[in-house]
């Protein structure tokens, strides 16, 4: 059996492996820093956290070994005007001429800036080993995030945007990052 639960301090260990086969954002792979969310976390599900700093980190655990399997996290406001969500905005423009009657479609891909405050999903990491389970055990640990809002709206904006995570390579990089990314933003994907 399975058990879907906030995570706490004693996670720690087994979130910064999970977070080590992965680059998220939402739970970089440092130990301090993934005690601080933790804690971030446990406050977060009372009543009077702010909004602006909610973070809800969830763990899966098979409650066979008592080990912790997965991940998923919300972040009740990414992107707001003190820390401003920079990302990757693709664009269609469509360009055509009367003159021909012809005309041309141009994918166009910007780098924004968003201080609206949208709701993020992120963190979905599950282990190699249960992948694939019968159970759908990644499909579980993401909708418990969807569940979790609907049971408190008010805690969460009405817009809704997922972080996107890609595999690394063993040395720790990112074919899409290296092919795209960094051709906007002069950083390794790390």
């Amino acid at each position: 059996m399975f058990l879907v639960r906030n995570a706490t301090t004693d996670d720690a260990p087994t979130i910064l492996r999970l977070a080590k086969a992965v680059h998220s954002n939402i739970l970089p792979p440092d130990v301090e820093l993934i005690r601080e969310k933790i804690l971030g976390s446990r406050h977060s599900f009372s009543d009077d956290a702010p909004r602006l700093e909610r973070l809800f980190l969830f763990v899966l655990e098979d409650t066979e070994t008592g080990n912790v399997v997965g991940t998923s996290a919300i972040v009740a406001a990414m992107g707001t005007p003190e820390r401003p969500n920079v990302a990757l905005e693709v664009r269609r423009r469509e360009h055509w001429s009367e003159t021909l009657q012809s005309g041309q479609g141009h994918v166009t891909v910007t780098v924004v800036q968003d201080t609206s405050g949208p709701t993020e999903l992120g963190g979905l990491i599950l282990s190699g080993p249960y992948r694939g389970h019968p159970a759908k055990l990644g499909s579980f640990l993401s909708l418990i995030r969807f569940h979790y809002i609907g049971m408190h709206r008010d805690w969460f904006d009405d817009r809704i945007i997922a972080e996107m995570m890609g595999a690394l390579t063993p040395d720790s990089r990112n074919m899409l990052w290296d092919y795209l990314g960094r051709r906007f933003i002069n950083l390794p994907y790390v």
